[in-house]
């Protein structure tokens, strides 16, 4: 890109930085792809709810985007999230030990109707499990240059992970408002009088960050890293591109939903997808032709529509 020379195009490059437009250049995509709608655009949220003069946190979610199949509605809470210019790629460490591949969980809602028809429906909310072969989750991530040999030696080796945490906790909150916001509505309307028409049977909402960062994963075995030092030969790790991944947010404790059942849960061993939260990560480059099919749609993506 050319360098800015006129205050007009400086103001242009400093709201390209900021990533104006590359929100628009996201809703605009989602608009155009068949029976994606576009249901808000930097729509209010709060996590906690209020609760008398106590305040939640306040954000604002960038696009909102669902797709109806029938009675079922998957609905997309997404971030657009601009890299840093000095941080091109974003790499992700693949999750170790026992719960490092397990199924894809998001947050749902289920309206079940009543016999009597006239008696509205029970509003169920819980965690759901994808009925998918396990997948790998990212636990960690960090921002690297894209290119370092063009930096002077003293910033070479400078690393972040501000944008990626930023982006997480933004989608994260702005997922746990929906879905609160969302069972609130449908068990209102499930009470009032007349009873209106059930406008869905299903609703699974999930989190996902589209960003122009460059994604990679980063392979490598614990047991080649040297104990003395901490650090691992050049050789023995290795970045494959990617095209998205699925990063295992730790949730904050304001962001957390107690189970119902929380002894039930401990027994079980699944206390810890209450703590955390599956968001899907996705370069931008790739979007289109993964919403459109040109990628072939991965086992995390078509089980949603199943």
């Amino acid at each position: 890109m050319v360098n800015p020379q006129t205050d007009q195009e400086w103001t242009i490059h400093s709201i390209n930085i900021h990533g104006v437009f590359f929100e628009h250049w996201c809703e605009d995509l989602f608009r155009s792809v068949p029976d994606l709608k576009v249901v808000s655009t930097n729509y209010p949220v709060e996590f906690p709810p209020p609760n008398g003069h106590l305040r939640g946190k306040e954000s604002a979610l960038d696009i909102r985007v669902e797709l109806r199949d029938g009675s079922k509605i998957v609905t997309f809470i997404v971030e657009c999230k601009k890299n840093n210019p000095d941080f091109v790629d974003w790499v992700f460490f693949p999750k170790r030990g026992e719960m490092a591949q397990r199924q894809f969980v998001v947050r749902a809602i289920d309206n079940l109707t009543k016999q009597e028809s006239n008696l509205g429906w029970d509003v169920n909310t819980h965690l759901l499990k994808l009925p998918i072969n396990s997948v790998t989750l990212f636990s960690e991530a960090r921002e690297t240059r894209g290119d370092y040999q063009s930096w002077k030696s003293g910033q070479k080796t400078k690393t972040s992970n501000a944008a990626v945490t930023d982006a997480a906790y933004q989608v994260a909150l702005a997922t746990q408002a929906i879905w609160m916001e969302e069972t609130q509505h449908s068990q209102k309307q499930a009470t009032y009088n007349p009873i209106p028409q059930l406008n869905y049977e299903t609703q699974i909402i999930v989190p996902c960050i589209v960003t122009t960062a460059q994604l990679y994963s980063c392979s490598f075995d614990p047991k080649n890293v040297n104990s003395g030092t901490g650090e691992i030969s050049l050789d023995k790790a290795i970045l494959q591109p990617v095209p998205f991944v699925i990063y295992e947010y730790s949730l904050p404790k304001h962001l957390q939903s107690a189970p119902l059942d929380l002894v039930q849960v401990i027994s079980s061993n699944n206390l810890e997808v209450f703590v955390r939260m599956d968001i899907i990560v996705i370069n931008s480059s790739y979007l289109k032709d993964l919403l459109t099919g040109h990628i072939p749609i991965p086992n995390i993506l078509s089980a949603l529509f199943k």
